[in-house]
């Protein structure tokens, strides 16, 4: 909460009001306000998964930052094999290129001809809404079984 409203007052002081249209918001900027909203809740899903199956909060974080590390590490490790298409795939690779701006930028941009993993903007969605939808049905699941 205290960071949002930081982040905006710092935005407001940041916007220069002589510029017409200096409040206005872009469809990029929309796309990539939704796509951190959607790869926050991908990262929940993956935590709550965690907890679930830990059955306690602390352990589950803690499990879900080593998670990150780990796929960091075989992601990286893929690459390095040219296996390209693999990796990209993996939660954490479709959950952080939602936090790139660039991302959302027009196809053939040069901001966006320099990333890494360049997906295109719905089939970027559609996986990380497929990753949450795959942890929270398996968070189910696992409680549903454990529980009954």
């Amino acid at each position: 909460g205290s960071e949002l409203i930081l982040a905006v007052i710092l935005a407001w002081l940041g916007t220069d009001p002589a510029i017409k249209n200096a409040y206005a918001v872009s469809s990029v900027q929309i796309l990539c306000i939704t796509g951190v909203f959607t790869g926050v809740l991908c990262y929940a899903s993956i935590a709550l998964l965690i907890a679930v199956i830990t059955r306690s909060a602390g352990p589950a974080l803690g499990f879900t930052l080593i998670y990150q590390v780990f796929e960091n590490i075989i992601t990286r490790s893929l690459r390095g094999f040219k296996l390209d298409t693999l990796p990209n795939c993996f939660p954490f690779q479709v959950h952080m290129a939602l936090f790139r701006y660039d991302q959302f930028l027009p196809a053939g941009s040069a901001a966006r001809s320099k990333l890494e993993i360049s997906w295109n903007t719905p089939t970027l969605f559609a996986a990380c809404i497929a990753w949450t939808v795959f942890f929270l049905l398996v968070s189910w699941l696992v409680c549903w079984k454990r529980d009954l």
